[in-house]
């Protein structure tokens, strides 16, 4: 039992981790500068200032309050995530690009120096975050404005003047407050699988409510950023719900409720492009949606499934473990039959020129001597090394420098080696093995995991970056908190 002082103290960090979750949800993630183009050093900027806030104060009350970080085990996660931190340093400091890799580059500001920021904060939030119900409904009035905001750019509103200065061609490429479309894709994954994830995992109607209306609009949302990326992270979140429902079969018919909610979104947006008030040129595996109206197909299948689940209840319980075996195979296949695809149309065109990064990136990783393989060549200086190596077919190609390799886990392959990209890797590993470890049957913190997955699925195709990073973070140091102290079974109090 804690003595009243312990208790005093516990609940001052508490109060510091919540103060600190409403700001990565509200001020990160509204916080914008024109000129707009800027948008992506702004946010690292800023984001910079909430870790720092958070952990300058997690510091003074460490001095002062003996008991303000819990003891608790040392878990998978917490080697994982200090292991990318480490590996960060060491890159830095055999790095000749010291100055770049310890603060990062060109805007992007993904360094050592921000990297040992997030795992610090993560050591803060994991040891002392206890959920609640105004943490919640703050945070989500912050994602609210985000979305309403993408929502209007999308309908051509220039909220606030924020797309002054840039061409119509470019501007509909940057939506709400975030960035642009490969910003905005990693951002929609965090956030509306942590949405999917509260609204079947809590009970209470206004959080319920909340959770299916901002559903609906990052659904919406999704389809105006017009991005592959999340198409991606979508399937991984789906792996993931199948084993969440291995565990809570019960929950079925909400997960079909919520995807009836997003055929809805998607028929409104196709009735809007179809009266020309978006203006977006959709392409990928969104204007095939679109152009095939394949609304129609998801709103009877998900309404019939709802149906389905609910008055079936009973027989589905019984054979949960074959059904959803079965949906985790199909997963697979529809996977494996893209990679499939992917490898038979690789060429330097490929998904808007990844084709000629990623191989031209193997490439320059097999000319790298032994520490280099290993450790890497400095944090966040792809863009440095990969235009000196390839400049003048860049210019050719792109008509400007080629600044990430527009896949995190290639990225950090380089720049921080095969000891950097092992220990990020880790990162998701271990959520997923810590998670089924102290649940015993699962997947218990399914609004936490369920975006973390989304977001790896979509980080083969994208970029880090500072604004989605201390979402991910959050969510991550959120299962290892639940895990730890516990044992999934968290509520928002």
């Amino acid at each position: 039992m804690l003595t009243n002082k312990e208790k005093s103290r516990t609940g001052k960090a508490s109060k510091l981790v919540s103060l600190y979750a409403v700001l990565v949800f509200t001020l990160v993630s509204l916080y914008y500068e024109n000129n707009y183009a800027d948008m992506i050093e702004a946010k690292a900027g800023i984001t910079v200032i909430v870790l720092s806030l958070l952990i300058t104060f997690g510091i003074v009350f460490m001095i002062r309050e003996k008991q303000f970080i819990q003891k608790q085990k040392i878990s998978a996660i917490d080697v994982a995530v200090f292991a990318f931190a480490g590996s960060s340093v060491i890159s830095t400091l055999i790095s000749q690009l010291r100055f770049s890799a310890f603060f990062g580059t060109n805007g992007w500001q993904v360094g050592t120096f921000q990297i040992v920021l997030l795992g610090l904060a993560y050591y803060i939030v994991s040891r002392n975050f206890v959920p609640r119900k105004g943490v919640f409904i703050c945070s989500c009035a912050g994602i609210f404005i985000v979305l309403i905001i993408a929502v209007l750019n999308g309908l051509g509103i220039d909220v606030f003047g924020m797309h002054t200065g840039l061409s119509d061609s470019v501007s509909v490429n940057y939506l709400s407050t975030i960035g642009n479309i490969n910003t905005f894709s990693g951002y929609l994954c965090l956030v509306l699988f942590f949405l999917v994830g509260s609204y079947v995992k809590y009970t209470g109607k206004l959080i319920r409510a909340t959770c299916a209306v901002l559903v609906f609009l990052a659904s919406f949302c999704a389809f105006l950023c017009n991005s592959d990326s999340f198409w991606l992270g979508a399937l991984f979140a789906a792996v993931v719900v199948g084993l969440y429902i291995r565990r809570s079969p019960e929950k079925t018919a909400d997960f079909f409720g919520l995807g009836l909610v997003f055929s809805f979104a998607s028929f409104i947006v196709s009735v809007l492009t179809f009266t020309d008030l978006i203006k977006t040129d959709f392409d990928g595996f969104t204007g095939f949606y679109i152009q095939h109206r394949i609304w129609i197909f998801c709103l009877i299948f998900f309404a019939v499934m709802q149906l389905v689940c609910k008055k079936f209840e009973a027989f589905i319980n019984k054979r949960i473990n074959i059904l959803t075996g079965g949906c985790l195979i199909l997963f697979g296949l529809v996977f494996t039959a893209l990679v499939i695809y992917a490898v038979c149309h690789f060429d330097d065109t490929w998904g808007t020129f990844r084709g000629f990064i990623w191989k031209n990136s193997f490439a320059m990783f097999r000319q790298f001597n032994l520490k280099s393989k290993i450790f890497g060549v400095g944090t966040d200086c792809f863009g440095i090394v990969f235009n000196s190596c390839f400049g003048e077919q860049i210019t050719e190609i792109y008509k400007m420098p080629v600044l990430n390799a527009h896949n995190e886990f290639l990225q950090y392959l380089i720049t921080n080696g095969f000891f950097g990209v092992c220990s990020y890797g880790a990162l998701y590993f271990c959520v997923i093995y810590d998670e089924i470890k102290n649940s015993e049957r699962g997947i218990v913190n399914i609004n936490a995991v369920l975006p973390i997955c989304a977001y790896f699925g979509q980080a083969l195709l994208n970029n880090p970056h500072m604004m989605n990073y201390i979402i991910l973070f959050f969510f991550i140091s959120y299962v290892k908190k639940s895990s730890a102290n516990m044992k999934g079974l968290v509520t928002y109090g």
